[in-house]
């Protein structure tokens, strides 16, 4: 159960002020494994990726990931991995970053800060079962405030919605309870789920985006039991009925079609691995929400009423994502928000723009 402490409240309260875009992951120490939880361990992202890398013929799928020594092709990767990877280079060219770069939008000057939880038992962990979590809403309601009044001062707050699915072991036996994670949940943050992209060798899409949902876990997504439908979700209200629906927006999460990143601190030495998760999808979210406050010349803060007001018009370039579902005893995607990927994904490049312009100063 989560219970921060006054102390603590404030000083997350203060550290969040002084930032334009703040996004809250969880991490858990080390790529193969996790910390034990209620529901017993917990994998990271970097953990499910590496799983499935290239590896030698002992050791464990949780120990055994042999980074590449050199960033690989998309070829080399389906053959040693039997699924696709992406550069950092592709993925700013799916979503249309490159074309806001060479506008001049840089997020120079700009802060991002991504606050990162050692593990889902520690201290105020983001992106923890709300089960767990809303107890500990209930009894310090002062932490929801806090992030409001962060909210209201000029910051965004995004948020992953967790990699369990719609439905984490979480039971008292390790059986599936639908329950969505927090803070994601908390109204005052953005709620950012995680999608896959189908690209080529050049970061052109061969497919629409689809929920994610493979090998390493799927997208966290459903229905608050604490907080209600917040008044920019009443567009959605035959789909969350009276309670706060997750996620708000989804980003590329999957690791089968991972992003490569270079890593340091592996036990099979440093090199490049795919990794997924929506602790990638949250702070991808927070550096296109930085490039629109560049572009409005202001801190833009709570983006919600926005984002789904933009939503009604597909010249936005909000894409709506029609397939895939987010685990067992979870929610397909249909046409409109939905429980699996919420408004769908976005086209940066028209996106970003549209938000700078929309949102009140």
């Amino acid at each position: 159960m989560i219970t921060p402490s006054l102390a603590a409240t404030r000083r997350l309260r203060r550290a969040l002020a002084a930032t334009s875009v703040a996004a809250l992951v969880v991490t858990v120490p080390g790529c193969a494994g996790g910390a034990p939880g209620p529901a017993g361990p917990v994998p990271s992202a970097v953990a499910r990726a590496a799983s499935s890398a290239p590896s030698s013929a002992s050791g464990s799928p949780r120990t055994r990931a042999r980074p590449f020594r050199h960033v690989p092709s998309q070829a080399t990767c389906r053959r040693t991995l039997g699924t696709a990877c992406y550069t950092a280079d592709l993925v700013r060219r799916a979503y249309g970053v490159d074309r806001l770069n060479s506008a001049g939008l840089t997020v120079r000057g700009h802060t991002v800060v991504v606050f990162a939880s050692p593990s889902p038992t520690s201290g105020t962990a983001p992106a923890v079962p709300e089960a767990e979590a809303d107890r500990a809403a209930r009894q310090s309601a002062s932490f929801s405030s806090a992030l409001a009044a962060v909210v209201a001062r000029g910051t965004t707050l995004t948020a992953s919605t967790g990699d369990s699915g719609a439905a984490p072991p979480v039971g008292p036996r390790g059986e599936r309870v639908r329950s969505v994670s927090w803070p994601a949940s908390d109204p005052s943050v953005f709620a950012v789920g995680g999608s896959r992209l189908h690209l080529d060798e050049l970061g052109r899409r061969t497919g629409p985006d689809t929920v994610w949902h493979d090998q390493g876990g799927a997208t966290g997504g459903g229905l608050s039991q604490t907080f209600a439908r917040p008044g920019y979700q009443d567009a959605a209200a035959a789909v969350v009925g009276g309670r706060r629906g997750t996620p708000d927006i989804s980003m590329d999460s999957s690791a089968s079609g991972g992003t490569l990143v270079y890593q340091g601190f592996l036990p099979a030495g440093a090199g490049w691995l795919p990794v997924g998760g929506t602790s990638e999808a949250a702070p991808m979210f927070a550096a296109l929400v930085a490039l629109a406050n560049q572009q409005a010349g202001r801190r833009l803060g709570g983006i919600h009423r926005q984002l789904y007001g933009l939503a009604a018009d597909p010249r936005n370039r909000i894409i709506d994502i029609t397939k895939g579902d987010n685990g067992p005893d979870g929610f397909a995607a249909t046409p409109g928000y939905d429980l699996a990927s919420g408004l769908g994904t976005v086209d940066a490049a028209a996106f970003v723009p549209k938000l700078a312009t929309s949102a009140g100063g």
